[in-house]
Order: structure tokens, then sequence, then C-alpha cells
């Protein structure tokens, strides 16, 4: 089965310092991706309301989280 992640995207690390520490870690998954990408699109702007938006303007920040599709066995999905 496909399920539909959304997980963060982390700015907060450069070439001399990596932490893992929260790096991908998943937000909401969804069997469709329809609502899925309804569920990002709702979490970006509520995000970026929040956000400064000097990063916006430069070009640092595009997009606070991610859209992933993974395969997984069905009996690992558990209906929410």
């Amino acid at each position: 089965m496909k399920v539909y992640v959304i997980v963060p995207i982390n700015y907060e690390y450069n070439d001399e310092y990596y932490s893992p520490e929260g790096f991908e870690e998943p937000v909401a998954a969804f069997r469709g991706r329809a609502k899925a990408a309804e569920r990002l699109y709702d979490m970006e702007q509520e995000k970026r309301e929040q956000y400064s938006g000097e990063d916006f303007e430069s070009g640092r920040v595009g997009a606070f989280y991610k859209l992933v599709e993974l395969a997984v066995p069905d009996s690992d999905v558990e209906a929410a």
C-alpha cells in the first residue's frame, strides 16, 4: 500500500555541523494523496504566517514541509 507522509524540511544545519535530531520525522501520514496534499498546503500556510518574510524574499526558505510517497506492507497500516 502507498502512504503519503508529510515531513519537515530542516534548514538549521550546514556543512560544518549537522544533527539529525528532529530531521525527517513524520508530521502526518495519509492513505490518499489528495488529502495529504490538502493538509500539506494548510500546514505551509500556517507556518508562513508565523515566519519572517525576510527569508522568503531572499530565497533561503521555499517550503517548510515536503510530501513523501512510501510503499509499506498492508499489515503496517492502521486506520485512524
